[in-house]
């Protein structure tokens, strides 16, 4: 889990060091309320 922060209103950015994990795909979720808003996948390439 990179956060379990709770944000206010407006555009924030999140910095993910990636140091300790592997290339490959991974998948991130969007969640507001208990809901999920979005789910999609990323390629890391080390």
């Amino acid at each position: 889990m990179l956060t379990d922060q709770v944000y206010g209103r407006g555009v924030h950015t999140l910095h993910w060091e990636a140091v300790d994990v592997a290339s490959g795909t991974y998948f991130y979720r969007l969640e507001s309320g208990g809901k999920l808003i979005q789910m999609q996948t990323m390629t890391l390439i080390k």
